[in-house]
């Protein structure tokens, strides 16, 4: 079973290795390659990856938060 984390990892990962959207689109990927391709704009990899982690610590306590908000298990008592 893939989680939305994962899913946001494998497509920056295959954006990265050139295998991603098209050419007319941007992805996290993309932009790190291009980024790594040519380091005097250091900000270009600095800014996509730090959105890329913010991001998946978003979905993370997001995903979190809601599990904990209707976990069964927490309101059930046993005798």
């Amino acid at each position: 079973m893939s989680t939305a984390n994962t899913d946001l990892a494998k497509l920056a990962a295959l954006g990265y290795l050139g295998f991603g959207v098209p050419a007319p689109y941007a992805s996290w990927g993309r932009l790190l390659n291009d980024g790594l391709a040519d380091l005097s704009a250091s900000w270009v990899v600095t800014s996509a990856f730090s959105a890329l982690v913010i991001t998946l610590l978003l979905v993370t306590f997001i995903g979190e938060a809601i599990r904990e908000a209707f976990d069964p298990k927490k309101f059930t008592t046993y005798k």
